[in-house]
């Protein structure tokens, strides 16, 4: 693995796509640099505040794109 870490090596990490090798080394990463440490710690608090976010659209939306597919339907 390179020796520069960019923010999509954490986003990686972030959502465990790296592999077991790559998630060791920029774990070690993480705690000799306190900047980085800290984006990461932001990230992950970001991401957890995300998943408790609750979507709720507006009926006509939904109204709207169910016949926007429906007529999709119709044509195929």
């Amino acid at each position: 693995m390179c020796e520069n870490y960019t923010e999509n090596h954490l986003l990686q990490l972030l959502y465990t796509e790296n592999q077991t090798t790559e998630t060791e080394q920029i774990s070690d990463m993480l705690q000799s640099m306190p900047a980085l440490a800290g984006t990461f710690s932001q990230w992950k608090e970001t991401l957890h505040s995300l998943d408790e976010v609750s979507l709720n659209p507006h009926p006509t939306s939904v109204s709207l794109i169910m016949e926007y597919a429906a007529k999709l339907h119709e044509t195929v």
